[in-house]
């Protein structure tokens, strides 16, 4: 409740906030000095006296309700998530514990253009070997959670033995059939996506190497608490790099505040329109067009999938000036060089599409010359399909870009959403959907997760981003961001090394917290 008083002379208090059973303090909100759940003001008499009868706002102390884990049911045990990929993988966990799946049900389960692939016997046999591992099987770990893939580990329930992991994908339509399916074997409990070389190193040790990959590297590694990011390991992390799809937290922002707003609906449809298609890193162009797809299942393509046709049906609905807007909301320091907020399509037609001297007109441009181009040569081209010419190793500086502080302030920027509306579950389920690594969602209630990369057309990555958002409310709230950028195209020549570097800062703070 609101507490209003006039100060007179100095003024030094220290307020305390005391959550209600079944709730737990989480930030300060326009405080001086917030230390944990405590706020302290410490002002002269003179700066009374200077600002007397001035208006001060009030601080505020944020509640919330404890976190809910994603993807779990009241025993804290994993349960296959909504959507078709979920609904699928049920069937498959079922029929484990039978004697026998059957042709004539793989063949219903199975998308006809799958079976030409694979035949449905092999189908059948991959699962009979599988019951004969994992007869009792349970979800020991989940990676990927969105309406049209899944990725688990499964083994039998209560089991030490080595398990497997399970990949699915299905149709959005009602149909449902099963378009994608794999199964690896050698997954065990609690295991690691950290190479054996790193599984001793500290911050500084992951850094060294990290620098050793490209030609300008990040690491940023910092505690959210009142709504801040402080820097437990930092280097470089105020200079921003291109981040390639990290640019999606921003556009998950904007969908958020609009919902907050009460502009747009979580289970609004939206057709899948032509004109927003983008022909690369985006599973979703399976589908028919004018398929129905809600703003909910959107959001969980644009950041569990990357899907960048989602993320371009997204970013229309919300809106330009929203997008630009939430930068500055989020705190972007680097702002400017986001301006004007491209659209996938926007900036693939910046590359390849437009000559050269229009290229450079753009990228030399003022703001609003920027965006006189983009309005008149860029926007009319509509959805990139092939491009005459190839802008890519200059107009690359165009692109999205970011410093691993900027990162950490888009996701504290996230978590500040009431953990009890709309919005929020619809960020949490977006942003929650893939954790890339194993085992940490069993070390975190919470697990947030975007990175990206760029590629020179063949695949071969120059720039690869990684990031995320680690929190329990035991421990706290952290970010981990590494980036590398390479001058020039050059093909990062390890960038796999990347993930274990990032997944061994995860351990460490797990571990350390």
């Amino acid at each position: 409740s609101p507490c209003r008083f006039e100060i007179e002379g100095a003024y030094d208090e220290v307020y305390t906030a005391v959550p209600e059973p079944g709730w737990i303090h989480d930030a300060w909100e326009r405080c001086q000095t917030p230390v944990a759940n405590q706020c302290r003001f410490d002002i002269s008499a003179d700066v009374v006296t200077d600002f007397s009868g001035a208006e001060i706002p009030g601080a505020v102390a944020r509640f919330r309700r404890p976190i809910e884990p994603l993807f779990r049911d009241g025993s804290d045990r994993f349960v296959t998530p909504e959507g078709n990929a979920g609904t699928q993988l049920r069937w498959l966990l079922n029929e484990l514990p039978k004697s026998q799946t059957t042709i004539e049900e793989i063949r219903a389960r199975f998308s006809s253009d799958f079976l030409q692939s694979i035949p449905a016997n092999e189908i059948q046999q991959a699962i009979d070997n599988l019951r004969a591992s994992v007869p009792d099987p349970e979800i020991s770990d989940l990676i990927i959670a969105t309406p049209i893939r899944v990725s688990v580990i499964i083994h039998n329930r209560g089991s030490s033995e080595t398990g497997f992991s399970v990949a699915l994908g299905a149709g959005y339509t009602e149909d449902a059939q099963i378009t994608s399916f794999a199964i690896r074997a050698g997954f065990p409990r609690n295991g690691t996506n950290v190479r054996s070389e790193d599984r001793e190193l500290n911050f500084a040790q992951l850094d060294e190497i990290l620098q050793g990959l490209a030609d300008k590297t990040s690491m940023y590694v910092a505690r959210i608490e009142n709504d801040q990011c402080q820097a437990i390991y930092q280097r470089n992390s105020s200079e921003p790099l291109l981040i390639a799809s990290i640019y999606k937290l921003w556009i998950l922002g904007a969908l958020g505040r609009e919902i907050e707003a009460g502009n747009i609906n979580p289970e609004e449809r939206l057709p899948l329109a032509g004109k927003d298609v983008v022909n690369a890193g985006a599973p979703i162009n399976s589908e028919d067009l004018g398929t129905q797809l809600s703003i909910r299942d959107l959001a969980n393509l644009m950041i569990g999938l990357s899907d960048n046709t989602a993320t371009d049906h997204v970013a229309r609905r919300v809106g330009r000036e929203n997008l630009e807007q939430t930068l500055q909301v989020f705190g972007h320091s680097n702002r400017d060089r986001m301006l004007p907020f491209l659209r996938a399509n926007e900036l693939r037609n910046l590359h390849f599409s437009i000559p050269p001297e229009t290229a450079r007109d753009y990228l030399n441009g003022s703001n609003s010359q920027q965006r006189s181009i983009l309005v008149n040569e860029i926007v009319p081209l509509g959805p990139f399909i092939t491009g005459d010419f190839n802008n890519l190793l200059f107009s690359i500086n165009a692109a999205w870009s970011a410093s691993g502080q900027d990162v950490c302030k888009a996701y504290a920027g996230l978590r500040r959403f009431d953990n009890r509306s709309a919005e929020f579950d619809l960020v949490a389920n977006a942003a929650g959907a893939s954790s890339v690594f194993l085992g940490t969602r069993n070390r975190w209630d919470r697990v947030w997760q975007k990175g990206g990369s760029h590629s020179a057309g063949t695949g071969d990555r120059f720039v690869l981003t990684l990031s995320w958002l680690l929190e329990s409310d035991s421990k706290g709230a952290f970010v981990v961001v590494l980036m590398a950028n390479n001058e020039n195209l050059r093909t990062i020549e390890d960038s796999s090394r990347m993930f274990s570097l990032a997944a061994r800062a995860e351990r460490l703070l797990a571990e350390r917290f």
